[in-house]
């Protein structure tokens, strides 16, 4: 199946003034790629990255405290 929204005129609308870039994609040329500046090797910081930063938390403290007590089996 082609990709319909392709050929909306939103996306063509946008096409040209919504820019894309990638945090963890390279979009070098290979020949250019370092061994630690390939999406796996960005992809491996980022994750390293994300486990080292305290969590956070979107809901009250009250209201995730609640959560927590009603259902035990959620691992902290």
């Amino acid at each position: 199946m082609a990709h319909a929204y392709l050929a909306e005129f939103h996306t063509a609308e946008h096409m040209r003034s919504e820019f894309f870039f990638p945090t963890i994609a390279n979009r070098e040329k290979r020949a250019v790629y370092r061994a630690d500046d390939t999406a796996l090797a960005r992809a491996k910081a980022f994750v390293a990255d994300l486990r080292a930063k305290e969590p956070a938390h979107h809901i009250e403290g009250g209201v995730r405290q609640k959560i927590l007590d009603d259902f035990p089996e959620i691992v902290r």
